[in-house]
C-alpha cells in the first residue's frame, strides 16, 4: 500500500485500530452514572427502611427538641465557673491518658497495618490473622472494654489508658492497611525487581506514598481519645469524665456544662496542635 493510500484512510477506519473514541468515553460515563444511581437508590431505600425500623416520628422529634432547649436554658445555663480550678487536675489526667494511649495505639497498629495490607503482607496466615484481630477488637465496644479493665485494674486512669490503646487498634489498624492498599504498585514492583528486602519495600515504596494518610489518621486518634476519655470516665476509667459522671448523678447540671466546656477547649487545643504537626510533617 502506498503512502498516499495510507494517509487517505477515513477517521472511521482509523478508529478501528483499537484506540478509544469519544463514543466509548460517553458509553463509559453512562455506565458509571447507572452504577452510581443504583448505589444511591440502595442507600436511600436502606435509609428509609431503617428510619421506620427505629420508630422515628417527626412529631416526637420536634417535641423532644423543644423540651431539650428548655432544659438547657433553665437547668444547664449559666455554667458554674467556680469549679474550674478543681478541674485542672482531671483535665491534665485526660490529656495524659489520651496521649499515652494514642502513642501505644500507633505502635501496636503499625505492624498490624503492614501485615494486613495486600501490598506488604508476608503471607496468608499473618494477613488473615491481622484482619481478624482488628475485626474482633472493633466488635468490642470501648465502654465494655473499659468496664472489663476497671474490674481487673481498679478505678483510675490506668484502666482508661489501656482501654483506649487496645480499643483504638481495631480502627487504626484497619485504616493503616486500607491506606497502604491504596498505594501504587509501580514503586513496589521496581523495588522487588531490584531484589529489595521487605523493609526496603516498606520504607522506600510504601511509606512515601502512604505517609499523608498514616500521619493524618494517627493524629486523629489523639483527637478521638480526648472525647473517648470523657465517655470512659463514666465507668470509673479516670480523667475528667469521672467528674462529669458525678455531676450528672448529683443533678449538678451547671457544673456538667462547665466540664463539657473544658472538654471542648481541650479538643480545640489538640486540633490546633495536630494542625501544626501536619503542617511540618506532610
Amino acid at each position: 500500500m502506498s503512502m498516499t493510500d495510507s494517509s487517505s484512510r477515513s477517521p472511521q477506519a482509523q478508529g478501528d485500530t483499537g484506540h478509544a473514541t469519544y463514543g466509548d468515553y460517553k458509553a463509559m460515563q453512562r455506565s458509571k452514572l447507572r452504577s452510581w444511581s443504583l448505589v444511591g437508590a440502595v442507600i436511600l431505600i436502606g435509609y428509609v427502611w431503617s428510619t421506620f425500623g427505629t420508630g422515628f416520628n417527626p412529631v416526637d422529634f420536634v417535641r423532644a427538641f423543644g423540651t431539650s432547649v428548655v432544659f438547657i436554658v433553665t437547668e444547664m445555663l449559666p455554667p458554674d465557673l467556680s469549679i474550674i480550678p478543681r478541674l485542672v487536675g482531671p483535665a491534665l489526667d485526660t490529656l495524659y491518658m489520651s496521649y499515652v494511649a494514642a502513642i501505644a495505639c500507633i505502635f501496636l497498629s503499625i505492624p498490624i497495618g503492614l501485615l494486613g495490607a495486600r501490598q506488604t503482607r508476608l503471607g496468608p496466615i499473618s494477613f488473615y490473622a491481622a484482619r481478624i484481630l482488628t475485626a474482633f477488637v472493633r466488635s468490642l465496644p470501648s465502654l465494655i472494654l473499659a468496664i472489663f479493665l476497671v474490674a481487673i485494674m481498679g478505678i483510675g486512669a490506668v484502666a482508661g489508658t489501656f482501654a483506649m490503646a487496645i480499643g483504638g487498634v481495631g480502627i487504626l489498624g484497619k485504616l493503616y492497611y486500607e491506606a497502604i492498599d491504596t498505594t501504587s504498585l509501580n514503586q513496589i514492583t521496581g523495588i522487588n525487581a531490584a531484589g529489595g528486602t521487605w523493609l526496603q519495600k516498606v520504607g522506600q515504596g510504601v511509606w512515601p506514598q502512604a505517609r499523608p494518610a498514616l500521619v493524618t489518621w494517627s493524629l486523629f486518634r489523639l483527637d478521638l481519645n480526648i472525647r473517648s476519655a470523657a465517655v470512659l470516665g463514666l465507668v470509673g476509667a479516670g480523667g475528667i469524665g469521672f467528674d462529669l459522671d458525678v455531676a450528672l448523678k448529683l443533678f449538678q447540671y451547671q457544673q456538667a456544662t462547665t466540664i463539657i466546656l473544658v472538654i471542648f477547649v481541650m479538643v480545640i487545643m489538640v486540633e490546633a496542635i495536630n494542625g501544626t504537626i501536619r503542617k511540618y510533617t506532610l
